[in-house]
């Protein structure tokens, strides 16, 4: 394995991906999560626009909603 520029991980000793790569996924995570709040705040709005769910369970979703991007948020500063 010459020229292998693999870093093995301390803690299983799997070979970890390229900081290049694990940033790419990243970010694409990232984007993947902000699609799904997106489509998770416009299926709320129909369903409060629809009758479907109250003001009251709109709102405590929207809570909840913001409150994990909040989080998220928090944790990604951390980093």
């Amino acid at each position: 394995m010459l020229g292998c520029r693999c870093v093995l991980s301390p803690a299983t000793g799997a070979a970890l991906p390229p900081p290049a790569k694990a940033r790419a996924e990243a970010r694409e995570a990232g984007r993947l999560e902000l699609e799904l709040r997106l489509a998770g705040i416009g299926a709320v709005r129909a369903m409060l626009r629809c009758g479907q769910i109250n003001d009251h369970a709109a709102r405590a979703l929207f809570t909840e909603t913001t409150l994990t991007e909040a989080l998220l948020k928090g944790r990604q500063a951390r980093k």
